[in-house]
């Protein structure tokens, strides 16, 4: 399954942007997480102690997909692919995306 997030795009690309463009997600990169399945080689950055915690005691969830819209300033979770299609399209509508 590819995760398909755009903080490893960012850092394959070496540099922060506000917004990941589509051709951003072309770049040849082992981090490329929209082309390759799996998690990249190595961690893109350090994590703290409640991601630790987080990862030793994980909450038993039956969500498979995140959307964060920045605009909002929100995550919203979904189960399936259709309904984070959903979300998606009405993100669109709204100018979010």
């Amino acid at each position: 399954m590819k995760l398909q997030i755009d903080a490893t795009v960012l850092y394959a690309l070496g540099a922060h942007k506000d917004r990941v463009l589509n051709k951003d997600l072309e770049i040849d990169s082992p981090y490329n997480t929209y082309k390759i399945d799996g998690l990249p080689p190595t961690p893109i950055s350090a994590p703290g102690r409640a991601s630790l915690e987080a990862m030793l005691h994980p909450t038993s969830t039956t969500y498979l997909l995140l959307r964060a819209l920045r605009q909002e300033r929100q995550a919203r979770l979904r189960h399936t692919s259709s309904e984070f299609e959903a979300l998606k399209a009405e993100a669109r509508r709204k100018g979010l995306l």
